[in-house]
């Protein structure tokens, strides 16, 4: 799921920004950029998180809380999340922006 929605993260502004570009409203060529920003960086932070599940030879979840792969894990799912909030709150603003005009 998460290697689709990827591949959607970075496509779907992409196309949008190149059709945005011949417009040349600097507000939405902003916002889409950021967009594709966050989802680039959220495939780089999603890509070291499966790293680290394929490393491990017990479940993520069967470590003690203190361990350090575990606590790495966390704070790289987190910041996954954070991530893709930042990209639906882009969204959002997009369609804000494109609807102001």
């Amino acid at each position: 799921m998460l290697a689709a929605w990827h591949y959607i993260a970075i496509a779907l502004p992409l196309i949008l920004l190149a059709l945005e570009w011949r417009r040349a409203r600097a507000l939405m060529v902003i916002i889409l950029f950021a967009g594709i920003v966050f989802g680039a960086t959220q495939i780089v932070v999603d890509l070291r998180i499966r790293a680290i599940r394929e490393s491990s030879i017990v479940p993520i979840s069967s470590l003690s809380p203190s361990d350090p792969v575990r606590r790495r894990f966390g704070a790289l799912h987190g910041i996954s999340s954070i991530l893709l909030l930042a990209q639906i709150l882009v969204a959002a603003g997009a369609v804000g922006a494109d609807t102001e005009n």
